[in-house]
């Protein structure tokens, strides 16, 4: 269950400008296991969303835990 302080923090995050990096969203690197074309940094948690800009989308993919720079989805480790 995410808390509203998290859902708060996505929502701010991604409501403007959601690809214009900054310190704690960035694009995601194309190494062939790319799960979404950006990344936002909430804590150890990560979020990982498209965005269509021409429609005004943003559709998350993937939010997951990431302790000791090792990313976490639905407790397991992902591949």
């Amino acid at each position: 269950m995410v808390s509203q302080e998290f859902d708060r923090a996505i929502k701010t995050s991604l409501s403007y400008q959601p690809t214009v990096i900054t310190l704690n969203r960035k694009p995601c690197r194309d190494d062939g296991t790319k799960i979404a074309d950006w990344e936002l940094r909430i804590g150890v948690y990560r979020v990982y969303y498209n965005v269509e800009e021409q429609v005004h989308i943003v559709a998350i993919q993937r939010i997951g835990e990431k302790p000791n720079n090792t990313v976490f989805f639905r407790g397991k480790q992902e591949e």
